[in-house]
This record gives structure tokens, C-alpha cells and sequence, in this order.
């Protein structure tokens, strides 16, 4: 085997630094890239994230993403919740979906939503008075407090409309004109997964057993 001069082991070694820095570089970036998308994330998680609740039915609620390519990768994930649902127990049952956003829906949204399945989809918007603070909150002091759970590492803690979500989570929900219709609900998220068959009816086992929560 002919040995390598010195000239072409500069070379190699120069190739081979070449490719590592890309390699970091391109690590690097993608660190950034999953950084930022944390952080939208993050800052999504209250931001009207349309929720689905499948209300004996189906429920889901959203909140609008801060930038274009973050909708559109929560639109996705909410079609692959609904697909996921409707393949593994819906299309069996139809029961209605229910999005509530503190926004109005995009058309774009509403058709997309609307494809995934053959039961009725309604689309409501949030009252300002169930997505925000109640009167006899002391605002200041509740924004301190998210400030300080910020800087202590509090997952959400910061997040002054995940506090919102979770707010109207706790019950006000139900409360919408649009929920009046049902007995039950079934929160669907916009990341849920459904791997085996539901071949029972959730639902028609509650009601007959008089389950309230499950």
C-alpha cells in the first residue's frame, strides 16, 4: 500500500476539520432550531390552542400560534389527533367534535378539520370574561407570581395564558352555549395517540352506570 505524502495528509486532516465544524455547526443549528420551537411551544401552551372536546362528543380547545410555521405544525398535530380518533373509535360512533378558541377559526382550519371526519363539527369562540382574570384578582400581584414561578423553573409558570387555559379548563368550559347539548365530554389534545381499537362506547358505559367522571 503506497504511503501518503505530507502534502496529502494536510489535506485529509484539513477535510476532516472541514466536516466537523459543518457537523457542529449543523448540531449547533438544530439545537437552535429545537430551542426556538420549545419556546413557541412554551408560549403557545394557553395562546388559544384550539381545544377539541368530543362531548359525548369530542372536544378540543386551541389557542392561536404566534407565527406561521408553528400554526401550521399545531394544525397537524390536530389532524393526526382527529385521525387517530376517528380511525381507532369514532368512525364506529360519529360523535360531534367541539372546537373553542378565544379567536375566530381560519377557513382553512374549519375545512381541514371538517375532512378529517363524517360526524358534525361545531366551532365556537370563548367569552373574554372565562379567558382572562376574574375581577377579584389582584393583577399585579398575579403577574409577580408568574414572574417568580418563571424564574424558578416552573414548568408553564410564566405563561400568563396557560393560567388562562387551565382556568377555563377547570369548568367554565362547560358553561359554553355550545356544551349545553351534552352530558359528556371527551377532551381530545392536539398531541393525543391512539394505538389500539376502542370497541366499547365510552360514553353509553358512564351514562348506564351513572359515571360522572372517568
Amino acid at each position: 500500500m503506497r504511503s501518503k505524502n505530507p502534502s496529502e495528509w494536510k489535506l485529509e486532516s484539513a477535510r476532516r476539520n472541514s466536516a466537523e465544524v459543518r457537523g457542529k455547526q449543523s448540531l449547533s443549528e438544530s439545537r437552535n432550531i429545537a430551542d426556538q420551537i420549545g419556546r413557541d411551544f412554551r408560549n403557545l401552551i394557553g395562546y388559544r390552542l384550539a381545544q377539541v372536546w368530543i362531548c359525548g362528543p369530542i372536544v378540543l380547545t386551541f389557542h392561536a400560534s404566534p407565527s406561521a410555521a408553528i400554526k401550521q405544525a399545531m394544525q397537524e398535530l390536530v389532524a393526526k389527533s382527529m385521525k387517530h380518533m376517528e380511525d381507532r373509535f369514532n368512525h364506529r360512533y360519529n360523535y360531534p367534535y367541539v372546537f373553542l378558541n378565544d379567536k375566530p377559526f381560519s377557513e382553512e382550519f374549519i375545512n381541514m378539520t371538517r375532512s378529517m371526519t363524517n360526524a358534525e363539527v361545531h366551532y365556537g369562540q370563548i367569552p373574554q370574561e372565562h379567558w382572562s382574570y376574574p375581577e377579584w384578582i389582584d393583577q399585579k400581584k398575579a403577574k409577580e407570581d408568574c414572574e417568580r414561578m418563571d424564574k424558578d423553573g416552573v414548568m408553564y409558570g410564566g405563561s400568563e395564558s396557560y393560567h388562562h387555559m387551565c382556568r377555563f379548563e377547570s369548568g367554565l368550559f362547560f358553561k359554553h352555549p355550545l356544551m349545553q347539548q351534552f352530558d359528556y365530554y371527551w377532551r381530545l389534545g392536539p398531541r393525543a395517540q391512539y394505538l389500539c381499537d376502542i370497541s366499547h362506547d365510552p360514553f353509553l358505559y358512564m351514562k348506564e352506570r351513572k359515571i360522572r367522571y372517568g
